[in-house]
């Protein structure tokens, strides 16, 4: 059992995915302590493989990326990648008193990239295979394709990779908000846990300024403005 007031994260994450889980794991600490009225300690590292995370007995929490596997639409057919990042996951839940979690992937990649339709092609099924694997064998689904698309990859300046100023702290959101909801009953009060989420919540993270989104104008009669996914023309 984890020490009072105090649980260490694992994550095997990108480069840039690791900022992301320090923001998530800053927020949670913030939650928590603001909560309870006395300190939560939350500590995080990032062993660099399945062989190197701490196998000390009792509950852990480790967080994988999907983001590396998008690269290897060159190098490895779908229904291998397939096979091997199931038998990867079957490894992590090997250990009941671990809870897992699979972050999804940004659908967005842009236009200028090499191959960029078999990226978005690779994406979705990453997705997808991220939900059959918390069905099949209780893997926890941090939906950071879901709450990112909500405010817009434009406006965070960033696509899939989850690099540039603005994304990190918008991810780091996204997954603490997914933790304080599953995955920490055996760390957590569950009562603290909502209040927790409640505060985090309110946590607003930084995006484009307004003023530098700039609508695409439709002749001489409105413009269209973008923002989350949607589309909507105003007419002047």
């Amino acid at each position: 059992m984890a020490e009072a007031n105090r649980f260490k994260l694992q994550a095997l994450v990108t480069a840039e995915e690791r900022l992301a889980v320090c923001n998530a794991t800053e927020l949670l600490a913030r939650g928590l302590t603001m909560v309870a009225k006395v300190p939560w300690t939350l500590e995080y590292a990032f062993p660099s493989a399945i062989a190197r995370l701490d196998q000390s007995p009792g509950s852990s929490i480790v967080i994988t990326s999907l983001i590396e596997e998008v690269e290897r639409i060159d190098d490895e057919a779908w229904p291998d990648s397939e096979a091997r990042l199931r038998l990867k996951y079957q490894t992590l839940c090997n250990d009941p008193g671990r809870s897992v979690y699979i972050c999804t992937l940004l659908r967005h990649v842009p236009s200028d990239l090499s191959s960029a339709p078999a990226r978005m092609t690779r994406i979705r099924r990453l997705n997808l295979l991220a939900l059959n694997l918390s069905r099949e064998l209780g893997v926890l689904v941090a939906d950071v394709d879901r709450d990112l698309a909500d405010i817009g990859a434009r406006n965070l300046q960033t696509d899939y990779r989850l690099q540039g100023p603005y994304a990190a702290q918008a991810a780091g959101k996204s997954l603490a908000m997914t933790m304080l909801l599953v995955g920490l009953d055996d760390l957590v009060p569950f009562e603290m846990q909502e209040a927790a989420r409640h505060l985090v919540k309110t946590f607003k993270p930084p995006q484009l300024p307004v003023s530098k989104h700039k609508p695409d104008i439709i002749g001489n009669f409105g413009y269209r403005v973008t923002a989350g996914g949607f589309s909507q023309i105003v007419m002047k």
